[in-house]
């Protein structure tokens, strides 16, 4: 789905000055709406779904759980080494895709151009307290009308404004590639309220634990079909 792309990125960029460096963060779409054709029930889809993410100082887990006609849709994605790993089980489909981020075209986006798509500004006295952490406030806006001719692009979706509250008091996974050199944001969000033009929404923190299940690092097992990035296009998925 194209809006995820927004999503990943963002989150792969948090995360440099923390303490907390082991855990587990639960993140839930609180309030999501859309103008786009046929939008209506992605909404619905989308509504209560939860994103974790599990993390060591060396790999981190992202699991995404959403509904489809009463089924769950589960995307994870596995940061290890250069290596971006996704299995997405939906509607009885088991589809595996691996990425090598040493490769700077990924989904027809020069990822080593992509940080100057990004505006930051810190507002560190626009304070709230979330879960017991500290956070303050963020604006961010990715401007990605340079990548509008990308398959990754949607039409109306190119300039995307997110509002969040990060907190210093945890540090995610920082995953070291050379392609996002520059894409690299203050603190870990326990907040965020993302504008993405054809749709917004926002995702609110609901637990933290500095406790990780050293299970959630296994790979899955299963009968998964592996694709390449231009074989989802063609069946209208996207990976992260």
């Amino acid at each position: 789905m194209k809006y995820l792309n927004t999503v990943f990125i963002l989150f792969l960029a948090f995360g440099l000055t923390a303490q907390i460096t082991t855990g587990s963060l639960v993140m839930e779409i609180t309030d999501v709406s859309s103008t786009m054709p046929g939008g209506e029930q992605m909404v619905e889809m989308m509504k209560g779904s939860e994103m974790s993410m599990h993390f060591t100082p060396e790999k981190q887990v992202t699991v995404m759980t959403m509904k489809m006609m009463g089924m769950d849709m589960i995307t994870r994605n596995y940061l290890e080494g250069n290596m971006n790993t996704s299995y997405m089980d939906m509607m009885g489909q088991k589809i595996k895709t691996s990425v090598d981020m040493e490769d700077t075209t990924h989904n027809g986006i020069e990822l080593d151009k992509l940080a100057e798509a990004f505006k930051v500004t810190y507002d560190k006295s626009d304070t709230k307290e979330i879960l017991g952490h500290s956070c303050y406030k963020a604006e961010i806006i990715m401007d990605m009308s340079a990548f509008a001719n990308s398959p990754s692009m949607q039409e109306g979706m190119e300039k995307t404004k997110m509002t969040a509250y990060l907190t210093d008091d945890i540090k995610m996974y920082n995953f070291e590639m050379k392609e996002f050199k520059g894409l690299e944001f203050q603190g870990t969000p326990l907040f965020m309220s993302i504008d993405a033009g054809l749709m917004k929404m926002t995702y609110e923190a609901t637990s933290f634990s500095k406790d990780v299940d050293p299970s959630i690092f296994v790979h899955p097992k299963g009968d998964y079909k592996e694709m390449d990035p231009a074989m989802l296009r063609g069946l209208g998925i996207k990976r992260d």
